[in-house]
């Protein structure tokens, strides 16, 4: 999925969101249900391509927990 983070050439200051609950749902595209089930773990990480300055960089990981 491509997505337009924003912000002002050489300000770095683009923010990017993403909605876990939607993905899930498959409102954004293909439902992903198995993101809805209790106990499931979720390994995440943001791949980001900055066209103007640096290149690409990939953001901290993060892992969740879906609760019931």
């Amino acid at each position: 999925m491509i997505v337009a983070g924003g912000g002002t050439a050489g300000l770095c200051d683009a923010v990017f969101t993403f909605d876990m609950n939607a993905y899930a749902a498959g409102i954004t595209g293909l439902p992903a249900a198995f993101l809805s089930i209790p106990g499931q773990t979720v390994d995440t990480q943001w791949c980001a391509r900055d066209t103007f300055a640096f290149g690409s960089a990939l953001s901290d990981a993060l892992e969740y927990h879906v609760g019931p």
